[in-house]
């Protein structure tokens, strides 16, 4: 299936992603904040620790990130037609995330520590190099005497896929 040579608004497909990724955020809240801790620490024997929740309030504030990051790619950046199959591909990835952190830390009730700092900064590298370097790509794209030409300036100066490399950084450091 050739995407990129198809341009197209695909509104409908948008307002799905972005329904499901608002009612799967939700869910992350719940777990987090809510009652969902209970839940997972009834039914699927995870610890619930509540002790210290700073952990869970930096996960709910990178999934809030990550979440607005997409949306404005969605909106504003991405100009190719967004087939149906991937208005429900896009949110499940994205779910493993929004989910799948909040259940990690659920767990944990350590202090936030040198490490965890590292971790941080290197999420928002990868975040800034990723929007970023999109951002950049983007405004060199609208003009007129590039199209056609590979963008090598910006962040993609360092390397051909800069905006791959932001995403395992925050990946691997949420």
């Amino acid at each position: 299936m050739d995407l990129y040579g198809q341009k197209s608004k695909s509104i409908p497909q948008k307002i799905v992603i972005h329904l499901i990724e608002i009612l799967i955020l939700w869910l992350s809240y719940w777990i987090l904040f809510q009652s969902g801790g209970v839940w997972f620490q009834r039914h699927l024997h995870i610890h619930n620790a509540t002790e210290n929740i700073d952990r869970r309030i930096i996960i709910f504030t990178f999934n809030i990130l990550i979440f607005l990051r997409l949306a404005y790619m969605m909106i504003v950046l991405l100009k190719r037609k967004i087939p149906w199959e991937e208005s429900v591909s896009v949110p499940f990835a994205f779910a493993l995330y929004f989910i799948g952190y909040p259940l990690f830390v659920l767990p944990i009730s350590a202090p936030i520590d040198g490490l965890d700092y590292f971790a941080i900064a290197l999420f928002i590298i990868g975040c800034i190099l990723n929007s970023g370097g999109e951002i950049q790509r983007n405004k060199w794209k609208k003009e007129p005497a590039n199209k056609g030409k590979i963008y090598t300036q910006g962040f993609f100066k360092y390397s051909r896929h800069i905006n791959y490399f932001g995403d395992i950084l925050w990946v691997w450091n949420v």
